[in-house]
């Protein structure tokens, strides 16, 4: 398949998404469903709060969802590496707990208005995997990294070390720049962001700008458009043409489901942090 065919296959699925009807979050479940041992959204700690009670649920996940046998040589990589996660359960394991976070969140997959990201960090102090939790304490995803990503992506620990990151990427274009707000947030799955890869929204003197966690790319934001509007164009009609054209000259995105607001951005950056020595 030619790259033309693979940008309207991308456009066709974009296009499509924006005629479905729009979503609400999706309920919180009833306290007592948490609470309940032998049900299967059992938690600990329901919607933990301190860095304790998160690490209480993280190691009941890790005990639950990634059981280990005796001989795990037999298994392939991804099992081998569901079954390190145990390490956290010693007390000199070879990974540890790094950065928790509560992420602000866009996306109506969750229920919550925010979500709990987990960093986990190898004996080198380096990225190894992240756990992702609803707000109720309920795992959502684990994403581990290979050696390659390992070696290139380091977990921020302050918004000093993102910031110092951001103006990297491309000084000539970042770095007159003046920050006047960061905060990560999660806008749910695209390109540029997930909810293991929540995005750090910028916020200057002269506009928005996402550094996405997954490529670690700085966009500018171009266009703010209304998803229920989008919804209601017609797509033969010189309106839709139009939007079309737009979506083709922005082709990354990132969608707020909760206002219902679609964001266009555009690529700045010249590097690719995957293409680097």
């Amino acid at each position: 398949m030619n790259y033309k065919r693979v940008f309207l296959v991308i456009m066709l699925i974009l296009l499509f998404s924006f005629l479905l009807p729009g979503k609400k979050r999706k309920p919180p479940l009833p306290l007592a469903e948490l609470q309940n041992p032998k049900g299967p959204s059992y938690v600990p700690i329901p919607y933990p709060q301190t860095r304790e009670e998160i690490i209480t649920d993280v190691k009941y996940v890790i005990k639950t969802l990634y059981p280990v046998t005796k001989d795990i040589s037999s298994r392939d990589d991804r099992e081998r590496r569901d079954a390190e996660l145990h390490e956290l359960l010693k007390k000199n394991g070879k990974l540890k707990f790094g950065k928790i976070l509560k992420v602000k969140n866009y996306y109506h997959g969750f229920p919550e208005d925010y979500i709990i990201l987990v960093d986990i960090l190898d004996e080198n102090d380096q990225l190894d995997t992240r756990m992702c939790f609803e707000a109720s304490g309920l795992w959502a995803m684990t994403s581990m990294l290979n050696e390659e990503l390992q070696r290139k992506l380091k977990p921020f620990r302050s918004k000093a070390e993102a910031e110092e990151y951001f103006y990297s990427r491309d000084y000539k274009t970042l770095g007159n720049l003046e920050i006047i707000g960061m905060e990560r947030v999660m806008f749910g799955y695209s390109y540029i962001s997930s909810s293991s890869s929540p995005v750090w929204v910028i916020t200057t003197t002269t506009g928005t700008y996402y550094m996405d966690t997954k490529r670690y790319n700085v966009y500018r934001l171009e266009k703010q458009l209304s998803l229920k509007k989008i919804r209601s164009i017609d797509r033969k009609s010189s309106e839709g043409k139009a939007l079309e054209a737009l979506f083709k000259k922005y082709s990354s995105s990132v969608t707020d489901n909760v206002n219902d607001v679609l964001y266009l951005v555009d690529k700045i950056t010249k590097t690719d942090i995957f293409s680097e020595k």
